[in-house]
C-alpha cells in the first residue's frame, strides 16, 4: 500500500509541523562583563545561547557573566538589551516605511 498514488496524495495534504517560537515571557536576560569592565546587557531564548555567545570570542575575549536579570519589562528590553540568541529579536521596535517612497528615513521626532 505504500506505493498507493491516493495515500501519497493525502499524505502530502497533511499539515507540515511548524516549529513553535518560545514566548516573550520565555527570554532570558542576562548582565556580562567583558576584560576592559564594560557592561554588556544580553538577552535570548535560553541561558546555553548566551552561554554560547560570553564564550566565543575570536581573540580570548571573553564575556564574564555577572547576573541573570529577572522581571525586565518590555521597553527596557527592548532598548537596553542586545539579542544574542537564534531567531529574530522579539523585542524590536517596528520603523515606518512609506511604500511610495521607498528610499525615504523616517523622520527623527525626539
Amino acid at each position: 500500500m505504500a506505493n498507493d498514488p491516493i495515500i501519497n496524495a493525502l499524505d502530502s495534504l497533511k499539515p507540515k509541523k511548524v516549529e513553535k517560537k518560545p514566548f516573550m515571557s520565555e527570554c532570558v536576560f542576562a548582565k556580562a562583563k567583558d576584560k576592559f569592565g564594560k557592561i554588556h546587557y544580553l538577552s535570548a531564548y535560553t541561558e546555553e545561547e548566551i552561554d554560547t555567545h560570553c564564550d566565543g570570542g575570536v581573540l580570548g575575549d571573553d564575556l564574564a557573566i555577572v547576573e541573570y536579570a529577572y522581571n525586565v519589562t518590555p521597553i527596557v528590553a527592548a532598548h537596553h538589551f542586545t539579542w544574542v540568541g537564534y531567531g529574530h529579536d522579539p523585542y524590536r521596535i517596528s520603523k515606518p516605511f512609506d511604500y511610495n517612497d521607498p528610499n525615504k528615513k523616517p523622520i527623527e521626532k525626539w
